[in-house]
């Protein structure tokens, strides 16, 4: 049969944030993050050089929100790009909001992501996964978790840190269930189960566990080192890990700002976010998969615009059918751990997995889709 192609469509922005969740085998949540592509700075005037100077920053938001890193900073292109912000914006107002004016931009979608492709930068696609994020502070000998409504310094960073980067985080409500479910000390103790436990409610792809201490944790003879005397100084200590398969761990940092250092955990496990579901600009992979319960038209459609649709996806291509099968050839935006992870983390089609074969790492996998 000739090979029937269905090219990738546009995709939109709306603007608001849109938890996206299936329905039946759901294990973990996905989150469509909107305004990417739309920056927001705050101006003391509306002449051209106050516009221009803010529309680069508006730029530099987005390409941080788009790329989930600072990378594009060593590029040239990107750095030439910068200088003329007004070649990439589709349109801008001003806004009043809290006795503040703000300049508004919203930038071409297409013309950012052709930046990255010049650059030859990863970028992260817009269904990324929400990451539970375990805080607990220690101060002298008392420790307490920081909730999701806490005014904190280190919740506001957390918050901040999310915004910034486009990278769903969560703190957990602290609620009469969490309560229930998981005690301080199965944080502090980085009990793994018991934190995966908490935070199935949350429905989090990841789950990370983040010390902060000005106490225990602290090595004191670098506190010494690092203090002149007579020292008046409070030193800090922060160490993190995440969960995922398995629990990986992150270096303990020691300083006396304690949001300098969560902020720099931030970065290192936004980084190994990165990692995973970044979408390489540089590379084209032909990755096969066969369905294995198409049962009508409609099912057929539904499953090729879903894959198209998906951030990692260029094109896709039905390349064999027979009964209720169908085979999809497609043409990936990077690696296949990319395409994996997207699929992952949506769960409208699940992979079938024989646990009593021998694994083939030739075989074609096989999903179903969930209706």
């Amino acid at each position: 049969m000739q090979p029937i192609r269905i090219q990738k469509m546009a995709k939109s922005l709306v603007f608001t944030l849109i938890l996206l969740m299936s329905c039946v085998f759901l294990s973990a949540q996905a989150v469509e993050v909107t305004q990417l592509y739309t920056g927001k700075v705050e101006v003391q005037g509306q002449d051209n050089t106050s516009r221009d100077i803010a529309l680069a920053q508006a730029m530099e938001q987005i390409l941080l929100k788009v790329g989930g890193n600072n990378d594009f900073l060593a590029q040239q292109v990107i750095l030439d790009a910068l200088k003329a912000p007004s070649r990439f914006v589709a349109q801008f107002y001003y806004d009043r909001v809290d006795q503040k004016t703000l300049l508004v931009a919203e930038f071409d979608e297409n013309k950012i992501n052709q930046l990255f492709y010049q650059a030859e930068l990863p970028i992260l696609g817009n269904i990324r996964p929400l990451i539970a994020v375990w805080l607990v502070e220690e101060q002298d000998l008392s420790r307490r978790i920081i909730n999701h409504s806490s005014e904190h310094v280190l919740a506001r960073k957390v918050k901040d840190f999310s915004q910034q980067r486009a990278v769903p985080m969560m703190l957990p409500l602290m609620d009469l269930e969490d309560i229930n479910r998981i005690q301080v000390s199965d944080i502090w103790g980085r009990f793994a189960e018991p934190v995966k436990a908490a935070s199935e409610r949350y429905l989090a792809e990841t789950s990370v566990i983040i010390r902060v201490s000005n106490n225990t944790l602290i090595e004191q003879d670098l506190a010494v080192q690092d203090c002149q005397l007579p020292c008046q100084q409070t030193f800090y200590a922060l160490d993190w890990s995440i969960l995922e398969s398995y629990q990986q761990f992150g270096e303990r940092l020691q300083g006396s700002n304690p949001e300098l250092l969560l902020e720099q955990a931030l970065v290192s496990i936004s980084e190994h976010i990165h990692q995973q579901y970044a979408l390489s600009t540089n590379t084209r992979n032909i990755f096969t998969i066969e369905v294995a319960n198409v049962d009508s038209l409609n099912t057929y459609v539904e499953i090729s615009k879903f894959l198209t649709d998906l951030s990692a996806v260029s094109n896709v291509t039905l390349s064999y059918a027979q009964g209720s099968v169908r085979r999809f050839d497609i043409a990936l935006l990077g690696s296949k751990q990319a395409f994996m992870a997207s699929i992952k983390l949506i769960d409208k089609l699940q992979q079938f997995v024989d646990p009593l074969a021998q694994v083939d790492e030739q075989a074609i996998p096989v999903f179903y889709w969930q209706q």
